[in-house]
């Protein structure tokens, strides 16, 4: 019988520098993972936030207490509860309490708009809500288009030191409206109490290939998917990108190294790579729920992690410090959630270098439909430009799109990738699952990720561009298709494209041109609506950042609105 390896092109294991082609993962639960930490490195910490500390024995009592809430609350093994929470440790506790029932984790961006989180509450088919107070605020009044029966609602202040959180309160906390008791809604403390007096005898029988959670990307179309992934997913992601890590502190990552979580956990790189890679790895996740960019450098200096992953815009604010620092302290760091160009991958490294760190920048490439990184940049041998070579277990290969035949080295097509971090599939999508996992000639099954590079002979890739419109900002993918599909719902607008243009610190940003119908008495009127229209249902994050009315829009040679035209237009208007 063949191997992979006898079918599918690996140039890149001669740059693996005794990394493992091969993982045996656990056929076991998330969830025993932290169990066995908290068991044999009781006193590590698992997280810090703020001035408070968790060791693991703490985390597994917590994690054990919220598992037994939500038995109370009808969760059984199959289910799926909703958690719209940014990096707090209630949002840590939900996702590890949930997957020891067996319960599917159906994460949310805190910052989508009320119609969105009602529709990933639907799309999930969520009975239950964990949600942070100010996203409760704005979404109440679509909750009886649901089917959520309970809603547990966190602040961003319930698990901060009594200092930290007045301080929190005063500055932010006081200026949400109050939330009311009732019948379907529960605070977390009166949630952590149905756990500690509840009897239930909750025993893990989640296996590797049982659903875990379900993330939201735009999929092949733009129109927003439910991407499911299972344990499994999660397991390569964290062992394999650990064995690619410990390359860079020798050959062993250290019990209780820190790493500064400011991914998102609602994000695949944040959950994945981020967050079940250090507590894998038996690490402290210090968790970040909302970083100033503008302090990035202060909040490194205050933690020391040792690991580090952020977007681009992230870094450029770093290097752009004049500040003295010492950041020896650093061991890794990676580039993730957008391209790193490469005059800015060279500024990164002069800067750590300066600042008494040895080690470079790890560009690195992932999709949602893959969890997080597929694509890892390795301790030795990089290639200024790329985005790394295939993390064990995971093979890639360029392929032409529309015939789906491997191209040779160094031409441009369509990255596709065969990997255990592999999604599912689009929850209630089968179509669109079908369109992004594909069957190729050699028998495997590969997952098309909508992106152009190409691939040395080394096995280094490097990015080119996206194949589907997409927009990323700060590291969010934003669909213009769906923002252009809200406006164009409005009665009086005729036609609109939204594109991405440059921006100083989130890379692009979405920018909506608009043209009216020809009939409208109060265009005013009209442009106001369309602000509101889009304020109320798409992500704070994907707003566009600016609204341009045309009388028509550029046509091209097959009749189809030329975007890239618009983006050209866009350029030079601003250099002029």
């Amino acid at each position: 019988m063949k191997s992979i390896e006898d079918i599918v092109k690996t140039p890149w294991y001669s740059s693996y520098d005794n990394i493992k082609k091969h993982i045996d993962y656990p056929n076991t639960s998330l969830y025993n993972i932290i169990l066995n930490h908290s068991i044999n490195h009781p006193d590590v910490l698992a997280y810090i936030y703020f001035n408070t500390t968790c060791t693991y024995k703490e985390f597994i009592r917590r994690i054990d207490r919220v598992s037994k809430a939500f038995s109370e609350l009808g969760v059984k093994k199959g289910d799926k509860v909703s958690i719209c929470l940014p990096n707090v440790p209630e949002a840590l506790i939900s996702f590890y309490a949930l997957n020891k029932i067996g319960a599917v984790a159906n994460m949310i961006h805190p910052l989508s708009s009320e119609m969105q989180i009602k529709n990933y509450c639907n799309m999930a088919e969520a009975e239950i809500l964990v949600i942070l107070d100010a996203s409760y605020n704005k979404f109440k009044k679509q909750l009886p288009f649901t089917n959520i029966k309970k809603t547990v609602i966190v602040s961003v202040g319930t698990s901060m030191d009594l200092l930290t959180k007045a301080g929190y309160w005063f500055k932010k906390g006081r200026k949400f409206e109050r939330i009311k008791r009732r019948d379907n809604v529960i605070f977390w403390y009166d949630f952590i109490k149905l756990g500690k007096s509840s009897i239930a005898d909750i025993k893990s029988t989640t296996t590797a290939k049982d659903p875990a959670v379900i993330l939201y990307s735009g999929g092949t179309t733009g129109k927003p998917k439910g991407i499911l992934h299972n344990n499994l997913s999660l397991h390569a992601a964290a062992l394999s990108e650990i064995e690619v890590l410990q390359k860079h502190w020798g050959e062993k990552i250290p019990i209780g190294q820190k790493a500064l979580v400011i991914m998102p956990v609602f994000h695949g790189y944040g959950l994945g790579s981020s967050v079940h890679v250090t507590l894998t790895a038996c690490g402290t996740c210090i968790l970040i729920p909302n970083l100033d960019p503008r302090k990035f450098d202060k909040v490194i200096l205050k933690y020391k992690p040792n690991a580090l992953i952020g977007i681009p815009s992230l870094f450029e604010t770093l290097v752009n410090s004049k500040e003295k620092f010492d950041f020896s302290f650093l061991v890794f760091v990676v580039s993730a959630g957008d391209v790193l160009p490469i005059d800015l991958e060279i500024r990164i490294n002069k800067f750590l270098k300066k600042h008494g760190s040895k080690v470079n920048i790890a560009p690195a490439y992932g999709l949602t439909e893959c969890l997080s990184g597929i694509l890892v940049s390795p301790a030795k041998g990089d290639k200024l430009g790329s985005v790394g070579i295939p993390c064990p277990d995971t093979y890639v290969k360029i392929v032409n799109p529309d015939t789906c035949e491997e191209v040779p080295y160094g031409t441009i097509g369509e990255i596709c990738a065969h990997t255990p971090m592999a999604m599912t599939e689009y929850i209630n999508e089968p179509e669109e699952t079908k369109n992004t996992k594909r069957l190729h000639d050699d028998g495997l099954e590969w997952v098309h990720s909508g992106d152009l590079a190409y691939m040395d002979e080394d096995g280094f890739v490097f990015f080119e561009q996206r194949l589907k419109r997409m927009i990323i900002s700060s590291g969010y993918n934003i669909a213009p298709q769906y923002i252009e599909k809200v406006i164009d719902s409005h009665p009086d607008v005729h036609r609109s494209i939204v594109v991405g243009i440059p921006h100083k610190y989130k890379i692009e940003v979405a920018k909506a041109f608009i043209v009216l119908k020809k009939d409208v008495k109060n265009p005013n009127k009209a442009k106001k609506e369309i602000r509101e229209l889009c304020k109320q249902n798409i992500e704070e994050y994907a707003q566009p950042y600016e609204f341009q009315y045309c009388d028509s829009l550029p046509i091209s040679l097959i009749g189809k609105v030329d975007y890239r035209e618009l983006v050209k237009q866009d350029l030079e208007r601003n250099e002029n």
